[in-house]
């Protein structure tokens, strides 16, 4: 049986948004992490290496972390050209998501 602590974390799990190069979290304090769709925003491979040691910091000695990044390869009519493996994808922001909806 789950304690009264345990089942409130599975029913509402704890989700923190942070800078991925200092995440401010104690280390060996995670049974896991994601990482989806950020490596190819940071700028150089030093700072993917610290993200990756980020996650690595923060999570249990055999948790498990988890990287997702964009394919090389990508469809023939996808917008996404991808000339050479290590590249910055900058991030734009698209504006419908930053409108904010007044109240009624």
């Amino acid at each position: 049986r789950l304690s009264k602590a345990k089942r409130a974390l599975s029913e509402n799990p704890s989700v923190a948004v942070a800078d991925c190069l200092h995440i401010p979290l104690r280390s060996n304090s995670c049974d896991a992490a994601i990482s989806i769709a950020v490596m190819h925003h940071l700028s150089t491979e030093a700072r993917r290496i610290r993200c990756l040691a980020e996650l690595k910091r923060i999570v249990k000695v055999g948790g498990r972390f988890n990287v997702q990044a964009w394919a090389l390869e990508q469809e023939t009519d996808s917008k996404r050209k991808f000339h050479g493996t290590d590249l910055l994808v900058p991030f734009n922001a698209q504006p419908k998501y930053l409108q904010t909806q007044a109240k009624s």
